[in-house]
């Protein structure tokens, strides 16, 4: 039973990727009117409602289980991408991104929770690593396929891209309707200030305050960097991409399978994630992981 479960997990990895339409997304909104200041205001709109949300959604998939909080992320993943088609302005898209903000958060820590508990529940959690690692190795391999799709279906139809997203979607909603939904919390009746509290008490700590603020920022910069990457290179292909054409396809499949490189690299590291962890240690592994994620950004930067 457990490796019926943990094969449907990798399903459920495979499922959750953006890739569809994460490399043509500039396209569809610079069609549709919204300028690159418009895209940057979006995607600051879904940090902000991913850092305000991050805290009650954890509320809530302790009280409803992580499997359901999980289900909760994938419909709303599903409303976004649909959104998406259906969207011509500026207001609508930022309920498309609300949603997508929404939806990470119900995403965020809930899977690694699920899986936590589903491995201690069989006396196996030292594995939590290694699966771990290959489920992101897996949502990367998949990821990279989609990306070389995506061009192509953009040719097709520009909005064909986000139809194979929502699909996807759907089809993470029926894995993951066969999971278990494990513990739920007894003790969530905790109120905000005594969060807070605890919260200000674990980062006052001399020995874990430095690392939460440099992580902060570091990733705070890498995601910020990586999510304009679709639209500085959209630009950099201005010139030869029509933006509501369909034209010039052998561009805009470029602009897949360029992500794609990128996400097959971080699916062969992320494959050896536990082996990694398990020669050098978590802390080393972890400094050698954001040095690799600076020099990507770097070779990104240089080749744009």
């Amino acid at each position: 039973m457990g490796k019926s479960i943990i094969c449907r997990y990798y399903l459920h990895r495979a499922s959750i990727t953006t890739g569809f339409f994460w490399p043509i997304f500039p396209l569809i909104l610079l069609d549709r009117g919204i300028a690159f200041t418009g895209i940057g205001t979006l995607l600051a709109i879904e940090a902000a409602v991913m850092l305000l949300s991050e805290v009650p959604t954890g509320f809530i998939g302790d009280a409803i289980g992580r499997r359901n909080s999980l289900l909760i992320g994938s419909g709303l993943m599903l409303i976004g991408e649909l959104g998406f088609v259906v969207a011509h302005h500026f207001w609508a898209f930022v309920l498309v991104y609300i949603c997508f903000g929404l939806a990470r958060t119900f995403q965020s820590g809930s899977g690694d929770a699920w899986l936590y508990d589903i491995l201690l529940s069989e006396n196996n959690e030292g594995t939590f690593t290694e699966i771990r690692g290959r489920g992101e190795s897996t949502t990367h391999w998949m990821g990279a396929v989609a990306m070389v799709s995506s061009g192509v279906l953009y040719t097709i139809n520009p909005i064909a891209p986000f139809f194979a997203a929502a699909a996807l979607a759907s089809i993470d909603i029926m894995i993951l309707m066969t999971l278990p939904n494990g513990e739920v919390a007894q003790d969530t009746q905790v109120a905000t200030t005594e969060v807070l509290s605890l919260v200000y008490s674990f980062l006052s700590k001399a020995s874990v305050w430095p690392f939460v603020a440099i992580a902060a920022v570091f990733f705070g910069i890498e995601r910020a960097v990586s999510e304009f990457i679709p639209s500085v290179t959209t630009k950099v292909l201005s010139a030869s991409i029509p933006v509501s054409a369909v034209g010039s396809s052998g561009d805009v499949i470029f602009v897949g399978v360029f992500f794609a490189g990128f996400t097959v690299t971080s699916a062969l590291v992320s494959s050896f994630a536990g082996r990694v962890r398990s020669w050098v240690g978590a802390p080393i592994a972890l400094m050698f992981a954001g040095y690799l994620s600076t020099r990507r950004e770097s070779r990104r930067s240089r080749r744009e």
